[in-house]
């Protein structure tokens, strides 16, 4: 005979919210008071029904095969009864609707997100006993969890992300310590540690190192290597962006390869590709690129003809980087190549959606190195459609593809367009500090091909600033910027600040002597020299864009920093 004891903590929970809100009885429902209850110990100001629907009904994960798999919160151990209450989707919006009617919740009807009242948080949770509150705690934190989307997996991954982070935020908070994690199942431990690695991708810096040490922490209660790998192959790219690169590099070598032989595994060899890719970017960054090559072609799929989906991505990625060194080295057919391939990639897998964009602004700028700018322009032009088309309304996306087409614009030499089109972006929220930094030295180009030496000096002196935020990269695109703050100096006659300039570029150059970023693979940080670059801004006074492409590279070669942001 079944048991139809009601749970203690759903007499009690609900008893206590009837006793918070007793307008609530009217309903006689008891959905609606346990809803109530857990509404309380999530973020409270931003609620939404997806957030519910989404962390109780099935989310799409990686199976070992590399291929998209769907796993069910019960699996986490999210409580049956509850999860059958937040998984239906219309019977949601109504208890909402009776909540807002009740005068416990308020809707934004512009956005649809709800905001609980605070004193009825308050009470309800100082009403409840301690352990039916740390039950309600772990139930919350596994909806958040469980609901918080995986890149490549989900169309719209950042909105919807941004819209669960705060709720991952809030619980983890209330949940404690590492030591109060030790409840989780298993399985909800690892939901939990891949969550945190995708959530590390949002926020501020001191969010994403909290999340990937609390990772790490969780990681010391699961013995598996895949997860292994995806952490440390996160933590790698969070310390390099933020300038930490020995902890970047430790990050790497706490993740020994040799000792996971499971390249049987589609899923784990994508995510050895994945580090295999974060090791390349190291050497990048350390002007290593012949190092950086051998990483990005050491790796590859195990049915190189028919590899899996998590392992296409990570070859679209393999493809796109070593089109990056090409371009950083001046080889820009090869990079075309590689970076034609990265777009195949995209065509074959819609989870790359969201990346095309951003290659396709990468190829335009290839084509403008090659010196057919007009393409380009027609490139960036049918991508902006094809945005159109679909409805899609990132605005990041569409600044770069802007940004990129300005380009376009001064590479055929019509710069009061390029000009405006800088213009329109300048303001944008939108840019990076990155895509600053490159619409800053755009600015400068086209002010200094009209000779306007004042505004050429106030931007170039601007990029300068700029690229100094990135410690990695001011080197060699500094001194470009300084060869070119030094020629506007010359034109103003500032004979005495011109110099200068020329003894910090000189100090520079000899700061930089030795290594492989000078000799490796052939590739020298001064295969752009003085003479070059100003010999391209003196040339573009008489005859702006009769000069080979590869020399105007010298003016605006900063675009390389690209490679330095993740």
């Amino acid at each position: 005979m079944p048991d139809t004891t009601v749970p203690d903590w759903k007499v009690k929970s609900g008893a206590v919210a009837l006793q918070v809100v007793p307008t609530l009885r009217q309903y006689n429902s008891e959905e609606i008071s346990l809803l109530l209850v857990l509404l309380c110990f999530l973020e409270s100001s931003q609620l939404t029904t997806d957030l519910l629907w989404r962390g109780s009904t099935h989310q799409k994960r990686w199976s070992q095969l590399g291929e998209a798999t769907e796993v069910g919160a019960f699996e986490i151990c999210l409580d049956r009864d509850l999860g059958t209450i937040s998984s239906d989707h219309s019977g949601l919006s109504q208890l909402f609707q009776k909540l807002e009617a009740a005068h416990v919740i308020w809707v934004d009807p512009s956005t649809g997100m709800a905001a609980l009242d605070q004193q009825v948080v308050a009470r309800v949770i100082d009403g409840l006993p301690r352990t039916i509150k740390t039950f309600w705690m772990h139930q919350a934190l596994l909806i958040t969890i469980h609901g918080f989307p995986r890149k490549y997996l989900e169309p719209k991954y950042r909105q919807v992300a941004k819209l669960h982070l705060p709720h991952l935020q809030h619980t983890l908070k209330e949940f404690g310590d590492c030591q109060n994690l030790k409840v989780l199942s298993d399985s909800a431990k690892v939901d939990l540690i891949l969550g945190l690695v995708e959530a590390s991708r949002f926020s501020d810096v001191g969010w994403k190192r909290h999340a990937i040490a609390l990772a790490k922490k969780v990681l010391q209660q699961v013995n598996d290597p895949y997860l292994h790998a995806c952490v440390a192959q996160r933590d790698c790219a969070v310390s390099r962006t933020f300038g930490d690169t020995d902890r970047s590099a430790l990050a790497l070598s706490s993740f020994a390869t040799d000792n996971y032989p499971h390249k049987t595994d589609p899923r784990m060899n994508a995510e050895l590709g994945q580090l295999t890719l974060q090791s390349a970017i190291n050497h990048i960054h350390n002007e290593e690129l012949a190092k950086a090559t051998e990483e990005l072609r050491s790796w590859q799929p195990l049915n190189t003809t028919s590899p899996s989906t998590a392992e296409r991505i990570a070859l679209y990625h393999m493809n796109l980087w070593q089109g990056k060194i090409f371009r950083y080295q001046g080889q820009f057919s090869n990079s075309l190549a590689c970076l034609q391939m990265a777009l195949l990639e995209t065509k074959h897998e819609g989870s790359l959606e969201d990346a095309r964009p951003r290659l396709i602004c990468d190829l335009g700028d290839v084509y403008c190195e090659l010196g057919d700018p007009l393409y380009a322009e027609h490139l960036l032009e049918a991508e902006i459609k094809r945005l159109d088309d679909r409805g899609r309304k990132n605005f990041t996306d569409r600044c770069l593809l802007r940004l990129s087409r300005a380009e376009s614009l001064w590479g055929q030499g019509r710069l009061d367009e390029a000009e405006a089109l800088c213009s329109g972006i300048q303001s944008s929220p939108h840019l990076s500090k990155l895509d600053k930094l490159r619409l800053s030295t755009l600015f400068g180009r086209i002010y200094h091909t009209r000779c306007d030496w004042s505004n050429a000096r106030h931007y170039w002196t601007k990029a300068l600033s700029d690229v100094s935020t990135y410690p990695l990269v001011n080197g060699y695109t500094s001194r470009v910027i300084l060869y070119s703050m030094k020629e506007v100096l010359l034109e103003e006659g500032n004979l005495e600040w011109s110099t200068k300039y020329n003894d910090q570029i000189k100090e520079m150059k000899g700061r930089r002597s030795g290594g492989e970023g000078r000799n490796g693979a052939g590739y020298s940080c001064e295969s752009f020299s003085s003479a070059a670059v100003i010999g391209v801004l003196r040339a573009a006074r008489v005859e702006p864009f009769s000069v080979p492409i590869e020399r105007q590279l010298a003016v605006k070669v900063m675009i390389a920093a690209s490679m330095w942001e993740v």
